[in-house]
């Protein structure tokens, strides 16, 4: 009995020692062959975030919101739209650019939209650093605010949150991505409705009640507006318990279905690709 539950702990390192290999690789064979390398998965987040702050910072002269710099406002709410952005794009891909391993029976196929998320994440962590150098600097150099501390230890649970649903999402599109090539497109073109109607660059607030209604059922809008509640507001996410039990049952509901769909398509991968 030890032995075989020895074999098992084996079994289950090796395994995640192979999913971190994968994640290692797939990180540099994104930037293979360029100057920069790795850099561009950090500069290029960066330069949008700037980008967006000439536009409107120094260009349309953006007020404060709620006395919060807008600089602050929008680099916190922007950061979880880069991180899902990116990983479901990616994620989407990740079956039919990997499909030399589909054929291996030893390789578990369902792992690979998670590394794409998993990736990502590295990316999310590192914008996640400089928001909160961002604040730390605000706080100790302005006195018209402080940032609740306390609260930012929900940052861990808003990324946990954006991340199983990230996998929900991942797991279908990148199996339907297989049999129709055009839902990588399909994707991108959501992406781009979604940023713009994303209360991201903008309050929601400035929109009839009937029209906040509708969009707060956008499962992304739960995670920017609650990292911003936790990092600039100080608000814990229970105190939002309608919007929090309407993300996870949405979130679960997707995740069971996806996966579900994802083991009925996987034995005819090999044939597609």
């Amino acid at each position: 009995m030890f032995n075989t539950a020895k074999s098992l702990l084996d079994m289950e390192v090796k395994r995640l020692q192979i999913l971190i290999d994968l994640i290692k690789s797939d990180f540099r064979k994104k930037y293979l062959g360029s100057y920069l390398g790795v850099v561009w998965a950090f500069l290029n987040p960066l330069i949008t975030i700037l980008i967006f702050l000439l536009i409107f910072q120094v260009g349309f002269k953006s007020p404060p919101v709620d006395q919060v710099p807008f600089a602050i406002w929008l680099t916190v709410g922007i950061a979880p739209w880069f991180y899902f952005s990116d990983a479901l794009i990616n994620a989407t891909h990740s079956i039919y650019e990997y499909g030399f391993l589909v054929k291996k029976v030893v390789f578990q196929i369902i792992l690979l939209p998670v590394i794409r998320v998993l990736t990502a994440l590295i990316i999310h962590f590192f914008l996640i650093i400089v928001v909160l150098i961002m604040l730390t600097y605000s706080n100790n150099h302005t006195t018209n605010f402080s940032w609740p501390f306390l609260y930012w230890l929900q940052i861990l649970y808003y990324i946990f949150a954006e991340t199983v649903l990230l996998i929900a999402l991942a797991w279908p599109l990148a199996a339907a991505n297989v049999f129709i090539k055009d839902t990588g497109n399909f994707i991108n073109m959501i992406m781009q409705f979604l940023f713009w109607s994303t209360p991201i660059l903008w309050k929601i607030e400035i929109l009839p009640e009937r029209y906040q209604t509708i969009l707060k059922l956008n499962p992304i809008y739960y995670i920017i507006n609650g990292q911003r509640e936790s990092l600039l507001y100080g608000k814990w996410f229970w105190q939002d318990p309608l919007h929090t039990i309407f993300f996870w049952s949405f979130t679960l509901i997707i995740l069971f279905v996806g996966l579900f769909i994802f083991k009925k398509a996987r034995p005819y991968f090999a044939d597609v690709l």
